[in-house]
């Protein structure tokens, strides 16, 4: 008996002979096919890949027919396509495509795909809202509809909150107030913005104590 270790011959046919000792020596031959692995290639998607996406149709593997893995793949058991999602990962993260070939070798290829949010968030502020003051007060009440600060993200979004000024609803000064509203989301991003609320002081002054 014994063993025959082709892991380190290059592909080809090669003929093994086994021989036996002893008073009758005796040998026989077999030929062995050593197959080449097959060539994979893969590209992961584009990083930065934003969190809290799945993309669908997803591919680049060759040669077709084979598997992907990793972690928030999902192989389409098509052998040329699968989907991503990101939710729950961040940073490098590795997907893998595998191929078996005709010959039954098997053979892989990795590429990274960096789960990451760069882009910031955006806020809307309505436009400055002008006022005269109200009789007999150095000031005139401001209101505006919670609706009318608005925020999105193309992940998700943490908190909307308001950094400076009055809130809707107070009596705001003559002269002018900046209200700054500021987002932030998930990732850590921020965006602000600000809208003016400009009360006039168009009443004219009267004597409390008129001289006669």
């Amino acid at each position: 008996s014994g063993a025959v270790d082709v892991s380190a011959s290059t592909p080809g046919t090669y003929t093994v002979t086994y021989t036996t000792a002893g008073t009758c020596p005796n040998s026989s031959n077999v030929s062995v096919t050593i197959n080449a692995l097959p060539s994979v290639t893969f590209t992961a998607p584009a990083s930065p890949y934003c969190p809290c996406t799945a993309t669908t149709g997803l591919g680049g593997g060759l040669p077709t027919g084979g598997v992907y893995s990793g972690a928030g793949v999902t192989d389409d058991g098509n052998g040329t396509s699968y989907s991503f999602d990101s939710t729950g990962i961040s940073g490098a993260n590795t997907i893998t495509y595998t191929f078996t070939d005709a010959n039954g070798c098997t053979n892989s290829n990795s590429d990274d795909v960096t789960v990451q949010d760069t882009t910031p968030p955006t806020i809307s502020c309505p436009a400055d809202i002008i006022l005269n003051n109200e009789n007999g007060v150095c000031g005139a009440v401001a209101t505006w509809l919670s609706t009318d600060v608005s925020a999105s993200d193309n992940c998700s979004i943490s908190s909307v909150t308001q950094t400076s000024g009055l809130n809707s609803g107070d009596i705001f000064p003559v002269g002018t107030t900046t209200n700054t509203f500021l987002v932030s989301d998930n990732s850590g991003l921020t965006a602000t913005c600000s809208f003016n609320v400009i009360v006039e002081d168009n009443e004219d002054p009267t004597w409390v104590n008129a001289p006669t």
